[in-house]
Formats: structure tokens, C-alpha cells, sequence
């Protein structure tokens, strides 16, 4: 988090998001570990509720930028709860937008953005 500080002293008025969850090395393209990948992310949907407030303020972020295959209730209104707006990506289908919409999305990234014209 050292260099979304310095970030913020550079240009303390851009707003930041928070990226959860990140997959800097690309695991989660890996045919063979994808049993691993699918359990880590049960994990971090079931820990994503409390650990992120903490990870929003320090991260300065008015944004929390959440993959929907974390998606819940609870992480929703964790970050409604301190203050963040919560989008979803990568987002491909309409039923899952919807779902996501009605969890209390703020926001939607998608590849087709025609999917949310089918409602």
C-alpha cells in the first residue's frame, strides 16, 4: 500500500478502487490448477465480508472493483457499509448481471454490454 499513498499525495482528488481478487500471476487460467482456484475463491467469498472495510480505507479507495465469482450479500454491504461503490467484472451473462444488479451492484463490466439491454 506504499504506493497507493504516494499515489494519493500526487493526486490526492482521483478516486482509487480496490481490485479484489487480483491474479497477478495468471492461476486462474491454468487448467491444472483449477481445482485449487475454484476452492481459493470459496474461501475468499467467505472472508471477503470482513476483510474488506479494512482494505478500502486503507487503500483510500471510493471503489471496491469485485470479480462476481465473489459476489454476496454481505460483500455488498461491507462496502456500501464503508462508503465504497461496489462493480462487478468481468460480467458476460444477463442473468448473472441481474443477480448481481439485485445484490445492490453500483455498477456492471462487461465484454457485451448488450447483455443488459435483454432485461
Amino acid at each position: 500500500l506504499p504506493v497507493l499513498a504516494a499515489f494519493a499525495a500526487a493526486a490526492p482528488v482521483v478516486p482509487r478502487s480496490f481490485t479484489y481478487p487480483e491474479d497477478r500471476l495468471g492461476v486462474s487460467g491454468s487448467r491444472l490448477l483449477r481445482p485449487a482456484v475454484s476452492g481459493g475463491l470459496a474461501v475468499l467469498r467467505a472472508l471477503l465480508p470482513r476483510r474488506i472495510p479494512g482494505r478500502l480505507r486503507r487503500a483510500g479507495a471510493a471503489a471496491a472493483t469485485l470479480n462476481w465469482t465473489v459476489a454476496s450479500p454481505a460483500a455488498v454491504a461491507a462496502c456500501h457499509g464503508a462508503g465504497a461503490a461496489v462493480l462487478f467484472w468481468t460480467v458476460n451473462d444477463a442473468q448473472m448481471a441481474r443477480t448481481l444488479v439485485e445484490m445492490g451492484a453500483d455498477g456492471i463490466i462487461s465484454d457485451d454490454p448488450g447483455i443488459l439491454l435483454s432485461w
